[in-house]
């Protein structure tokens, strides 16, 4: 591979399937660290590890790789009971501690997320979010009053959580609460427990803190200094959480997440230079769907809730990773894909679930926004508001033509239907038209696996 750093990003509203092309790149190429740069707990990717479907919350994709070396950035928000819960999935999946410690490491200025912001979050929740407590450690972040991950270095950390639960107080009208997560096999971790009061909820977290503050502390690194001493013969791949439609300033605000999903998040996510950057030719994949979808509220101008929306769902399994909930689905947006791509400047896109469409007689991509008198949108909604108010314009495509398992089956470009060919060469002829720079749809999936890949 020519270039020593690889960025990959949501194109779209998230759940694209980053997390297959960052595994299917880890392991067909000598990918040395991966790193998380964004997001918190609310993201999800999917791996597998030895035939075992393992799903990363905060871990970066490559902790099921032999020596990979796992980076989280001071741009992650560190949902610490979060964190320990997915440590011991990890462990269920015979992915050992010991292992763990010697390929982890998470910056010291990465901000933590406690349950009582957590709570918070749950409490105040108006715009679907995944109720991991992003919003509010990131207000806190502002505020200056947030505990980050060095803090756990000394014994202090103790009264910052008190200090962190009685800031929170004040914000909060207190509710029994019920903190869940999937059982696991071997750990005697509390997947499922209820709080009465805030006090309680504290000494719990404080308990769990303190048994594991051992191993917290063994994983604690300045990564700034680290990654940028990386030598620039190693590969490197940086992990997008989240999207580009759900970037806090360039996202459907305030229908978005509380992070930068942009590529340069890689940047202030980490601290590595772009300087490093550039020496090591870095190279920007967006991750889009061959159609689109969108989990919690916001606008969604394509979005069919109607039954060709209902059976995309059901094929897709078109449920999120952390919570759960069903996606809306809907019909690929270009306009909002283009836009996508001129911020995010992408190099190579992956375009994934060109098999979930195999039902349908015919595709629609949206090519145009126009206001309710019919005239053109020029300019790209800054809003959920007036993204809602926008009207879809579409193409139409006929069906693929092909079935699922067929479609599965072919491992070259050339070999694929007319109607899929025609469909991917109109998807980079209009971003060319759109944004003035050509981009390669390189990486096809013809399938969830991850090896179902046509390299274009």
């Amino acid at each position: 591979m020519d270039s020593k750093a690889i960025v990959i990003l949501g194109a779209q509203y998230g759940d694209e399937a980053k997390g297959n092309l960052t595994d299917y790149i880890i392991n067909n190429n000598d990918i040395k660290y991966v790193i998380r740069f964004n997001g918190g707990a609310n993201a999800g990717h999917t791996i597998i590890h030895n035939n075992i479907t393992i799903d990363t919350h905060l871990y970066p994709s490559g902790i099921a790789t032999n020596n990979v070396i796992n980076i989280i950035g001071n741009g992650v928000l560190m949902n610490i009971m979060s964190f320990l819960w997915e440590t011991f999935h990890l462990v269920d999946k015979n992915i050992s501690m010991n292992y763990i410690i010697n390929h982890l490491i998470i910056s010291s200025r990465a901000h933590v997320t406690l349950l009582c912001q957590q709570y918070w979050d749950y409490s105040t929740n108006k715009i679907g979010t995944t109720n991991k407590g992003i919003g509010p450690t990131m207000a806190c972040k502002a505020l200056r009053v947030a505990m980050r991950m060095e803090d756990f270095l000394t014994d202090n950390y103790i009264n910052k959580i008190h200090d962190m639960y009685n800031y929170i107080r004040k914000f909060i009208i207190w509710e029994p609460y019920t903190l869940t997560f999937p059982p696991l096999e071997n750990n005697n971790f509390n997947t499922n427990i209820t709080f009465e009061t805030m006090d309680e909820m504290m000494e719990y977290e404080l308990k769990v803190i303190k048994e594991n503050i051992v191993f917290i502390r063994s994983i604690i690194v300045d990564t700034v200094s680290y990654i940028n001493n990386i030598s620039k013969n190693d590969i490197i791949l940086f992990e997008g959480a989240n999207a580009f439609g759900l970037d806090t300033d360039f996202g459907t605000y305030p229908c978005v997440t509380s992070t930068s999903c942009i590529t340069s998040a890689c940047m202030s996510g980490t601290g590595v230079s772009m300087r490093n950057l550039i020496d090591r030719n870095v190279k920007i994949i967006g991750v889009f769907k061959a159609y689109i979808t969108r989990v919690g509220s916001g606008a969604f101008p394509t979005y069919q809730n109607n039954e060709w929306g209902n059976m995309v769902q059901d094929v897709g399994k078109e449920y999120g990773v952390t919570t759960g909930r069903r996606r809306r689905c809907g019909y690929l947006d270009l306009v909002q894909l283009a836009h996508s791509s001129l911020i995010n400047c992408y190099d190579e896109l992956n375009i994934t679930k060109l098999d979930v469409l195999c039902f349908s007689d015919e595709i629609k991509v949206c090519i145009d926004y126009c206001d309710k008198d019919g005239n053109i949108i020029l300019e790209y909604p800054s809003c959920d508001k007036k993204l809602q108010d926008v009207q879809p314009i579409y193409k139409t495509f006929k069906g693929w033509g092909i079935t699922m398992n067929e479609l599965k089956n072919i491992k070259k470009f050339d070999d694929l239907p007319e109607t899929i060919k025609n469909f991917i060469i109109y998807i980079e002829n209009y971003l060319y038209a759109r944004i003035k720079y050509r981009i390669n749809i390189k990486y096809i999936n013809t399938s969830y696996s991850r090896n179902d890949k046509i390299i274009k």
